[in-house]
């Protein structure tokens, strides 16, 4: 008997997707249909459509406490419709839900959160009353544990010879305040896998591993490309498994990178635009199931000469009606990157004294991720997390400042003051990255 199990990550009900066209209804598609309610939804008639064993969620299934009243219809809704058709629902508690979810399984008792407290706990699932596999999960007891759950002792799993997996709500940094759980260490217990949510982009889970991040149901930024969706694991009699991910999503989003030799002398801009948008789309057709809108994120590379002269002719009010159909999917523009850092010769700028010279030597430390970056990079995440525990932030989402997004921070910074330096685009007139959604 093949069994199937439905994983997800970060749902965030309650939440809307950002920076989409405040006009986009008026191209059939209401912003309502692309929230993470509407992937719940989705996930839902999947699971019975597919008369899946179990539903297993990794976390921040609500998007904040103060969004449960919201949320708790939409998961309510669903957890119901999975029960009355035989399916059971199991979850771990994240840093965004954690007073939401213990209301929920007050309410809905065939909601089941795994490691409530803080603690470890063992769960059997199982498939038309025979088991098929041990889940360990933890749940956060309260919103910040800077305590690593690695460092309580783990219980002794089942006897039963079955697959093992681990769900957990994790950030795999050290310094994290969200239960750190480093994946070095996950390693070293003995499951058949780790299933976790918290991080916004999906790992490449298979064969190779089965260790890392669910990811979300819908991207909830421009910044969160690519697949999202939930995951099917299935598992046969003699106790294999395998797993995939589908795409369930209504939202996808996408850096589109246009050389800037396509756009020179063009008349219209928007045919060339319009043309790359359509071999996107033909790319990713096999992966755009049930999506129905796709926001490009436009990327200008190639020869810096011509950066200028074209960025100056693509304004992005202009594109605001550039919103084609292909196969019934909307596509629309959500921004400009100019991105010509990769064409700057840094190592003969760096040669110089002068303060282009100095600022070339750090992002070369910085690309080449040399020892002299790390303090760079140090400074900079003391000062943004100072800043960030300013009040004036304390209602927006916090964000980790892991060492790789620092470096990427100070990547796109450092670049375009060199080019202001090197008068490749006038003081002030910071057209690098522009928006209007």
């Amino acid at each position: 008997m093949q069994s199937q199990v439905l994983l997800a990550g970060d749902i965030h009900l309650g939440k809307r997707p950002l920076h989409l066209p405040r006009d986009i209804d008026q191209y059939g598609v209401s912003p309502v249909e692309l929230t993470p309610a509407e992937g719940w939804l989705r996930l839902v008639r999947f699971a019975v459509e597919q008369s899946v064993a179990a539903v297993v969620l990794t976390g921040d299934v609500v998007e904040e406490d103060h969004h449960r009243l919201e949320a708790f219809g939409h998961l309510q809704r669903g957890v119901l419709e999975l029960v009355q058709n035989g399916i059971e629902v199991y979850s771990v508690v994240g840093n965004h839900d954690v007073e939401a979810l213990e209301e929920v399984t007050q309410r809905i008792p065939a909601f089941h959160l795994v490691g409530q407290g803080g603690k470890w706990e063992w769960v059997t699932l199982s498939h038309q009353s025979e088991p098929i596999m041990n889940i360990l999960g933890w749940s956060f007891p309260k919103q910040g544990i800077p305590l690593s759950p690695l460092e309580q002792e783990l219980p002794l799993p089942p006897d039963e010879k079955l697959p093992r997996f681990g769900i957990l709500h994790d950030l795999d940094t050290p310094d994290s305040v969200y239960a750190p759980a480093p994946h070095r260490r996950l390693e070293d217990i003995e499951l058949d896998g780790w299933f976790i949510g918290h991080k916004h982009k999906p790992s490449q889970l298979g064969s190779d591993s089965l260790i890392g991040y669910l990811g979300p149901l819908v991207g909830l930024d421009p910044s969160e490309t690519g697949l999202h969706g939930p995951w099917v694991l299935e598992i046969d009699d003699l106790g294999q498994f395998s797993i995939k991910q589908i795409s369930l999503g209504p939202l996808r989003w996408e850096e589109l990178p246009v050389a800037v030799e396509k756009l020179r002398g063009k008349s219209d801009l928007k045919d060339v635009l319009r043309d790359s948008m359509a071999s996107l789309h033909k790319r990713l057709l096999p992966q755009l199931k049930g999506v129905k809108a796709v926001g490009c994120r436009i990327k200008l590379v190639g020869p810096r000469e011509l950066h200028r002269e074209v960025a100056q002719r693509l304004n992005p009010l202009d594109l605001e009606d550039l919103k084609p159909r292909f196969d019934e999917i909307l596509y629309f523009v959500e921004g400009i990157i100019d991105d010509s850092r990769l064409s700057l010769d840094l190592e003969r700028i760096a040669q110089a004294s002068d303060p282009p010279g100095l600022l070339a030597r750090q992002l070369l430390a910085l690309v080449n991720q040399e020892e002299d970056a790390r303090q760079l990079i140090g400074e900079a995440r003391h000062r943004l997390k100072k800043e960030a525990a300013s009040s004036a932030w304390s209602q927006l989402e916090e964000i980790q400042f892991t060492e790789d997004q620092v470096r990427e921070l100070l990547l796109q910074a450092g670049f375009h003051a060199l080019k202001e330096l090197l008068g490749q685009i006038e003081p002030g007139n910071r057209e690098d990255v522009r928006s209007w959604n």
